[in-house]
């Protein structure tokens, strides 16, 4: 998060939106992932009840996530999987109040594409240990 703050988004903002993008990413690549309707459904709501859980039921909370999922939502939207994480990164950006800075874009694109990347890899390896 230093980088972050070095671009000038403030700590707070940082963790904020890191987390979002990162809840987002997770949201992502099970929906990717997962082609058996019923399979993908559990493991989202699953998913969605531990982060209930988590963080209780701060309305505040659950709406800042909605309109970030949203937002990310828009920016993976009918874009071939070789330029998402550029979407994603600049989305990142633009949310972090610092929209030009190519590091924040950079670390932006490195999250989603790390997690992406992560989550994708766990679900093929449970999906391979389920069959």
């Amino acid at each position: 998060m230093r980088a972050l703050e070095y671009a000038g988004v403030d700590r707070r903002t940082a963790s904020n939106e890191a987390l979002s993008l990162r809840v987002f990413t997770v949201n992502f690549a099970i929906a990717m992932s997962l082609d058996n309707v019923k399979k993908k459904e559990a493991v989202l709501d699953r998913f969605y009840k531990t982060l209930m859980s988590a963080f209780g039921e701060n309305s505040e909370i659950w709406e800042v996530l909605q309109s970030r999922l949203g937002a990310y939502s828009e920016a993976v939207k009918t874009l071939p999987t070789s330029v998402r994480a550029s979407s994603v990164g600049k989305t990142f950006a633009a949310l972090c109040g610092s929209a030009e800075s190519a590091i924040t874009i950079d670390i932006g694109s490195a999250i989603f594409d790390n997690n992406y990347k992560l989550v994708s890899e766990s679900i093929i390896a449970i999906n391979i240990v389920m069959e």
